[in-house]
């Protein structure tokens, strides 16, 4: 049994996806408080129950892990990636503002900018296509 010894306090990680960009999506593993516990199941911080002979969810998709397992069949293993969700909502926040500038920035006949500032401004989006591209 995965959970046999599984407590109240105990942490477990669940994955978490985040929908992006049409679609895509970005999975991330988050620890989660176990709060509840009987004899073939927990229950985690959301209300959420596993099944302590495998981790799999009762009336829900997702799968409780310990740190450390394996999953998805290639060798991967767990590890806590909370730092790496913050960092990729910032990156995602980061990007949607950068739009709104440029949205915001709307270029037409007779704009307030004037040559130099025109020709900086290109500079500076061609630096950041080459840097595009070059990913």
């Amino acid at each position: 049994m995965k959970f046999k010894a599984i407590k109240e306090g105990d942490t477990v990680y669940i994955r978490k996806n985040v929908t992006y960009s049409w679609g895509d999506t970005k999975s991330f593993f988050l620890p989660r408080k176990v709060i509840r516990v009987t004899k073939a199941q927990f229950v985690i911080e959301n209300n959420l129950k596993f099944r302590k002979k495998n981790g799999y969810g009762f009336g829900h998709s997702k799968v409780a892990y310990n740190l450390g397992d394996k999953y998805n069949y290639g060798g991967n293993i767990v590890t806590d990636e909370t730092k790496k969700l913050e960092l990729f909502l910032e990156k995602l926040k980061l990007e949607e503002e950068i739009r709104t500038m440029i949205r915001e920035m709307y270029l037409h006949n007779n704009s307030k900018f004037n040559l130099n500032e025109l020709l900086e401004i290109k500079e500076k989006l061609n630096v950041f296509s080459k840097t595009l591209k070059s990913q």
